[in-house]
């Protein structure tokens, strides 16, 4: 074993290879009748692979239907050519390469202005101006490959959420291991009983 004593203990002793035949590449001899040979050194491991140099980019985003109903389904990748659900609706989106794509489904609500910001309603505020507030019903976030990807979606956000009726805009963006994040992509949709 490596740091034995017996390793060179016998000096230049005159012979060139031991009883097996290995030489002897120090001109040294161990003690007893074999030659140590010591492991091989293994090759230091490569370089970790280089994060990607730019954002993401998302292309092409559609969807297979703009008013559909809700199904009881979770968000699913599906394959090209896989038949599309009666329920619920397909988003395709192509992407230049890998990174988490989020779908975030947002809805404008009505409200009332105050001190310059649209905030919900209340009894107070009830005779101020009206206005539109945008809220964020709910998101999905997806990894998702390079090339071609469609998402089968039936309105359920999670196993016990569901997005409720109505108009919606899907706002899609992709973020890469990196952490750059592509510009969204939107969609408009409606739900319908």
């Amino acid at each position: 074993a490596a740091g034995s004593p017996a390793i060179n203990f016998a000096g230049g002793c005159g012979l060139t290879v031991d009883e097996r035949g290995i030489g002897r590449s120090d001109g040294l001899c161990d003690a007893g009748a074999f030659e140590f040979t010591p492991p091989p050194v293994p090759n230091p491991p490569g370089p970790p692979p280089s994060p990607p140099s730019k954002a993401p980019t998302i292309a092409s985003a559609t969807q297979s239907h703009s008013a559909w109903r809700e199904g009881r389904k979770l968000a699913s990748l599906s394959r090209a050519s896989k038949k599309k659900p009666p329920l619920g609706t397909t988003f395709s989106f192509t992407l230049d390469q890998q990174a988490s794509v989020s779908f975030a489904f947002t809805q404008q609500v009505g409200g009332r202005s105050v001190n310059g910001k649209c905030i919900a309603q209340t009894r107070r505020n009830r005779h101020r101006h009206a206005c539109k507030r945008v809220l964020t019903r709910g998101v999905l976030t997806v990894a998702s490959h390079a090339g071609a990807n469609k998402l089968a979606f039936q309105g359920l956000i999670s196993q016990s959420k569901k997005l409720p009726l109505g108009r919606y805009t899907l706002l899609i963006t992709a973020t890469n291991a990196a952490g750059q994040r592509s510009p969204a992509r939107s969609l408009r949709f409606t739900i319908v009983k």
